[in-house]
């Protein structure tokens, strides 16, 4: 995540998502993933999308708010209370630019963010990539834009349910088939019930959706219910994969 994404459509259809699945009993906690490297290019511009203001219309105006007054950053999201009011926020930045002592720095800092967010129930995972195949990944100079499945693994054993941002990339096969080599690679770590949406407005992303045995009945619910909202009945959002599986 980098500061400039916010208050973008991939933005608004993020925090609809995670209301739906959070509702007001399932407490949310917020990994950012928050990217200390800042890039040079057009992602984050697509900030005009009043077509989709019907889907969700307090959402919606909170957001171009934000944008309107320059406030473009995780802090003003978590102060302009977007997210439910109880939700929990690792916030701290990460930059992979310094090569030295790379490896320990990310330790720590994923080890102060499982500390961080142990009360919350459903924990989203924010990277400006998503989940890699390749563990080395995170060690490069672009290591900031991954989570890996080492650094999942854990809260789904502490029981924790997660939703994982996943952008598109070049993958041979496009996003389809990249979700479902990660939906494969999240069922190695003994994650049974996963399944995934896929958002199609300007640039696809998918979120994936890894349910913990408490929370399955729940999130199961709360699909079906975000399933009969405009968001999926004007085919904004699609899901890849049942959630009985």
């Amino acid at each position: 995540m980098q500061n400039r994404y916010v208050g973008d459509v991939g933005d608004f259809a993020k925090y609809a998502l995670l209301k739906a699945l959070a509702g007001d009993d399932l407490r949310l906690g917020v990994h950012w993933y928050l990217n200390a490297d800042e890039e040079q290019n057009s992602d984050g511009k697509f900030t005009d999308y009043s077509h989709l203001r019907h889907c969700d219309e307090p959402l919606y105006l909170a957001l171009q708010n934000l944008v309107n007054s320059g406030r473009r950053s995780v802090a003003a999201v978590e102060q302009a209370g977007i997210l439910p009011p109880n939700t929990i926020y690792f916030s701290r930045p990460l930059s992979s630019r310094d090569r030295r002592e790379r490896a320990e720095r990310r330790a720590a800092w994923n080890a102060e963010a499982f500390e961080t967010l142990a009360p919350a129930q459903l924990v989203f995972m924010d990277p400006d990539n998503g989940l890699t195949e390749k563990p080395a990944e995170k060690l490069g100079s672009r290591g900031a834009k991954y989570v890996c499945a080492e650094e999942i693994a854990p809260y789904y054993r502490r029981g924790q349910s997660l939703v994982i941002y996943q952008h598109q990339t070049r993958e041979k096969g496009g996003l389809r088939v990249l979700i479902e080599r990660r939906v494969e690679l999240l069922r190695s770590l003994e994650c049974e019930h996963v399944w995934a949406f896929k958002f199609r407005r300007k640039r696809a992303r998918a979120f994936l959706i890894i349910a913990a045995p408490a929370h399955l009945e729940t999130l199961r619910a709360r699909t079906f219910e975000f399933q009969q909202t405009p968001w999926f009945r004007e085919g904004h959002f699609v899901q890849e994969l049942p959630s009985s599986q």
